[in-house]
């Protein structure tokens, strides 16, 4: 985890360019995923795909499987939040939102993250698995974060700790599924020239669905697994989300 520390480290943007658009949530949102490392390959992901993706995620975190129905989010934390454009988009598009929180292992990103957003309670620089759990939320999830862990015991400890954290459900985005580990890898050196020698050492975490189907039943978790399908990324065959649920 170490080396993709220090490259998350490097990603860096004047607060002047972010100044520059702050009135333009568009262009604010996409600023934010460059930074988070979504200009990685050379397939360009529009603001309507990441829009269309966040609007999944608000709809499935709003189930509140106590009540048995959907309810307004009023507070959302994040796990591995970047320079935060999820946390702000649930700032812009939820006018119910009281307030947000996010932790990464990116203090660079953390600085980003400070500076856009309006309602932080809590956003700090640590680890996943040292998140605190002091301060509940409504809801909390992870994007693209659980497959830069290193072990299925780092992720089911961050698992323990989002359940300590949320009131009512869990999100996991962008989950590479061990099932398709082969078809991903022969993919990325198609689109990445020289992958195996610019990523050494830099392993991605695959999942079985199974870790998770099992979790949930240790802790009486309702789950629901649901297919990536942003459009125009290239990751999609590869990748599952899944969602949690506390039932009391």
């Amino acid at each position: 985890m170490n080396k993709w520390k220090e490259i998350w480290n490097k990603r860096d943007s004047e607060t002047d360019t972010l100044d520059n658009i702050k009135n333009d949530i568009e262009r604010t949102v996409l600023e934010l995923k460059r930074l988070d490392g979504w200009d990685s390959t050379s397939e360009k992901i529009e603001f309507d795909a990441f829009k269309a993706q966040f609007d999944e995620l608000k709809n499935e975190l709003s189930w509140n499987g106590k009540l048995g129905e959907s309810v307004n989010i009023e507070s959302v934390f994040e796990v591995g939040c970047g320079a935060g454009p999820s946390l702000y988009m649930f700032e812009k598009f939820i006018p119910e939102i009281k307030y947000t929180g996010g932790l990464d292992y990116s203090g660079v990103l953390i600085e980003q993250a400070a500076h856009v957003l309006d309602k932080p309670a809590e956003l700090y620089e640590a680890e996943a698995k040292d998140m605190k759990v002091d301060r509940k939320y409504n809801c909390i999830f992870a994007n693209s974060v659980f497959s830069y862990f290193n072990s299925l015991d780092y992720a089911e400890s961050v698992l323990n700790k989002m359940i300590q954290k949320t009131e009512y459900s869990i999100g996991i985005l962008d989950l590479h599924d061990i099932s398709k580990k082969e078809e991903f890898l022969q993919k990325r050196r198609e689109l990445t020239p020289n992958y195996d020698e610019r990523y050494k050492n830099l392993d991605k975490l695959f999942y079985p669905k199974d870790f998770f189907m099992d979790f949930a039943d240790k802790n009486e978790l309702d789950i629901k697994f649901v297919h990536s399908d942003m459009k125009g990324y290239w990751n999609n065959p590869f990748l599952f989300n899944v969602f949690m649920y506390k039932r009391s």
